[in-house]
């Protein structure tokens, strides 16, 4: 019965078509015959002994009953070094990582000294072996063995290239081949699903399932046209709305888990897609299995003080999520939202990236807009601060807060629940404030460019001794006018008018009420009319 193949223990078999083994010459002619017998040892006893065993280099790990694929035999040449070294043309190695896969080495010629056998010096070095469930393949210039380890250095050109379309460039390299750990300390690119990876330190490890990148990390993720989402026409469409990604950071940590990669970038992060910049100091992208490019990222969570510069505005937060699947962002954590020399500061802040909508909640939402510049008032009566271009900050606290995009361009902003609008000194409560503002205006949230209010749900409005009150009001800054409808009251100091409808002229101060309904003057020190 034929015996399988069971070499003794060691990992790594070497073969090649042409061995050289140097001794150091003799000059004398005296001692020639024992030179020459000499030389024979030197030679012969290497040789029988590496067609004996196949000249193992290393420790098999191969669980057992799997065995390395024997060397064949090598052949002697009469070429002799000077330094006493092994040279062998064409070698061939193999061996086995920790899980049974095995690995092989070629190069167009190594060298192997008398003084460290473990150590094989290669040129135009070829290798295969697994990484992340997938065949990969090694070229590069040069390269030293270490067969004590399973090592290989590599130096000049390296590349690294996968069946799973993976393909990594190196100034230099060490690979552990037993474990499929691979390092280097100089720039290194790598191409993956649509991904390009740069950095200038990095270690694989877990057979390709993780990957630490060091000092100076910069990802791009091009975004396949078929794989292009709608943009919304809010501030954040462009982020939602397809393009390439570039990342930026000190360091990146990628892991798969369940088939998903995950990618943790540290240390000044920068993640940059189409006018929208995200700053923080750590930032996670996940990415379902299979997909390529930017379209695989859907999920972005960034942490630890987060700035979002999108389309002219400044968005701050503790922490921010983007759930590119859903074309969504929350910001969390103190939310202040900057346009200009105008702000919003809430709670959280929520955004459907494709509709354009922004939703500020939690705590009371504040505004604050200085507008025009100058101070309030300016003519036009105790209203005249709701005039275009009257001058006066608004400052404005609700509930709530939210942003649509206007048909034909433009915004509207809506604050509710219990809100206080002060603008100028004149003071507006009531449980809804809508704010148009026109397509094409310097900044959705200056409130120099409000083109309209309106209040609804029972207002209060107060200027200097007037007060007016109804169930809606409507001021036209375009129009210089306020429009106050049901049940309307006005008082002003000792007189008070009500009707149905109630015009002010915010230029002239001029007040209309239509019809009137009822009017009370109390003299001073006296009663007012029944």
């Amino acid at each position: 019965m034929n015996q399988p193949y069971s070499p003794p223990q060691s990992r790594a078999a070497l073969s090649g078509s042409r061995i050289a083994v140097a001794p150091a010459r003799r000059d004398h002619a005296g001692a020639k015959r024992h030179s020459r017998r000499v030389g024979l040892l030197r030679i012969a006893l290497p040789v029988a002994a590496l067609a004996g065993v196949a000249l193992y280099v290393s420790t098999l790990r191969g669980g057992g009953e799997t065995e390395a694929p024997p060397a064949d035999p090598p052949a002697l040449t009469e070429e002799i070094l000077a330094d006493e070294a092994m040279v062998m043309q064409a070698p061939r190695m193999a061996g086995f990582q920790e899980d049974g896969r095995p690995y092989r080495i070629e190069a167009e010629r190594a060298m192997q000294r008398a003084d460290d056998a473990d150590l094989i010096e290669l040129e135009t070095v070829r290798a295969a072996f697994t990484l992340d469930d997938s065949d990969a393949r090694v070229t590069a210039d040069r390269g030293v063995y270490d067969s004590a380890g399973a090592m290989l250095t590599l130096d000049g050109r390296v590349t690294i290239t996968t069946d799973a379309g993976l393909s990594a460039r190196f100034e230099n390299a060490e690979i552990a081949l037993d474990t499929g750990t691979i390092t280097s300390d100089e720039p290194v690119a790598i191409e993956s699903d649509g991904r390009v990876i740069r950095g200038n330190r990095l270690v694989i490890t877990e057979g390709g399932d993780a990957l630490s990148l060091t000092d100076g990390v910069i990802l791009t993720a091009a975004e396949p046209a078929a794989a292009q989402p709608a943009g919304g026409d809010g501030m954040f469409g462009s982020l939602g709305g397809g393009g390439s990604f570039e990342i930026s950071a000190d360091s990146l940590e990628q892991v798969v888990v369940d088939g998903r990669p995950r990618f943790t970038f540290s240390g000044e992060v920068a993640a940059v897609r189409g006018d929208t910049t995200i700053t923080a100091p750590t930032m996670v992208v996940s990415a379902p299995p299979g997909a390529e490019g930017s379209a695989s990222f859907d999920r972005m969570v960034a942490s630890g003080g987060v700035t979002i510069d999108a389309g002219g505005r400044r968005v701050t937060g503790t922490d921010a999520e983007v759930d590119l699947a859903a074309n969504t962002l929350r910001v969390t954590g103190g939310t202040t939202i900057r346009d200009g020399e105008s702000r919003l500061s809430g709670g959280t802040m929520r955004a459907d990236m494709a509709a354009g909508t922004v939703m500020v909640e939690g705590g009371r939402v504040r505004f604050f807009s200085p507008g025009a510049g100058g101070g309030g008032g300016g003519g036009g009566g105790a209203f005249g601060a709701f005039r275009t271009g009257s001058g006066g900050p608004t400052e404005i606290v609700a509930d709530r807060f939210s942003q649509t995009p206007r048909d034909g361009g433009g915004a509207l902003l809506t604050f509710s629940g219990n809100v206080v609008a002060d603008r100028g000194g004149s003071i507006v409560r009531a449980p809804t404030l809508t704010v148009l503002v026109p397509g094409g205006a310097g900044g959705a949230m200056d409130s120099a460019s409000f083109e309209r209010i309106e209040a609804s749900g029972g207002v209060e409005v107060r200027a200097d001794r007037q007060t007016a009150t109804g169930a809606n009001a409507v001021f036209n800054m375009a129009a210089g006018t306020i429009v106050m409808t049901g049940a309307v009251s006005v008082t002003d100091g000792n007189q008070t008018l009500s009707g149905d409808r109630l015009t002010v002229d915010m230029n002239s101060g001029v007040m209309t009420m239509e019809p009137l309904t009822r009017a009370i003057i109390t003299p001073r020190g006296g009663a007012g009319l029944p």
